[in-house]
């Protein structure tokens, strides 16, 4: 059983990051119920707050998590280390903006990587031409999925095609 820590209800990144969460799993054939998905602020303490409600008051616990902020994973990691769960075995868990932290944890951190310098860059070069006048058009950048151990054993891209996305 999967489940999210969606962030502030509030902020668009928040609520961006979660409604791909959920789109994707829907998409998946596996919808998750709405009290699988908790909001919370974008630090420590949000994190853990939410992770421990979703840890703790269903009789189906869900096996992964995944926090719309590295932040508020690095609290569900002190969640689910206080419940006694072991990250990548009993639990695998996900952050978002694979922040240099996210590598460094006891336990390293599995983030979606945003190309941020990048974003900042095309974001200058779109200002100063629509100061110049010019025609200008939203930009999407691609993030990239970071896999460390709080997510458990990769499995190889051979032996993932067909399967459903992991945690």
């Amino acid at each position: 059983m999967r489940s999210g820590i969606a962030g502030e209800p509030f902020a668009s990144t928040g609520a961006d990051r979660a409604q791909g969460f959920v789109e994707y799993y829907r998409e998946a054939g596996v919808p998750l119920p709405a009290q699988r998905v908790v909001h919370s602020a974008f630090d420590t303490a949000g994190g853990r707050r939410a992770a421990f409600h979703l840890l703790t008051t269903s009789r189906d616990r869900p096996t992964a998590l995944f926090a719309v902020h590295d932040f508020a994973a690095i609290g569900a990691a002190g969640a689910a280390r206080d419940l006694g769960l072991r990250l990548g075995r009993d639990l695998a868990l996900a952050g978002y903006n694979d922040t240099p932290l996210a590598a460094e944890l006891p336990v390293p951190l599995t983030s979606v990587h945003s190309p941020v310098a990048e974003q900042g860059r095309r974001a200058v070069d779109l200002l100063i031409r629509r100061i110049a006048g010019q025609d200008i058009q939203s930009e999407t950048l691609t993030p990239r999925l970071v896999v460390r151990e709080s997510t458990g054993v990769p499995v190889p891209p051979h032996a993932a095609r067909g399967r459903q996305a992991p945690g």
